[in-house]
């Protein structure tokens, strides 16, 4: 027997492992984006005074942007739930 031959793992759990986390990391990425795009942007625009496409209502702005926000949590809490699948 070769050492440190037997602590290596298995070609399969490898595989496995790099697919959970390119899952998480597309999760997040996708977190990412939802929270630029629907929290970062409007504050951006709305201190240097960038008129959007339609002027919407303050409070369908703020539901908007906490939509955003709870969206992006959510999908990052997912992305760390899918972790936990790797293998040992």
């Amino acid at each position: 027997m070769i050492p440190g031959l037997a602590a290596t793992k298995p070609a399969r759990d490898v595989a496995h492992n790099e697919r959970v986390k390119l899952t998480a990391n597309t999760l997040n990425n996708v977190c990412s984006g939802l929270v630029i795009t629907g929290v970062v942007a409007p504050i951006v625009a709305l201190i240097y005074g960038v008129p959007g496409p339609a002027q919407v209502p303050a409070g369908l702005a703020v539901l908007s942007t906490l939509f955003c926000l709870s969206g992006g949590l959510a999908l990052h809490l997912f992305a760390r739930a899918v972790l936990k699948d790797l293998r040992g």
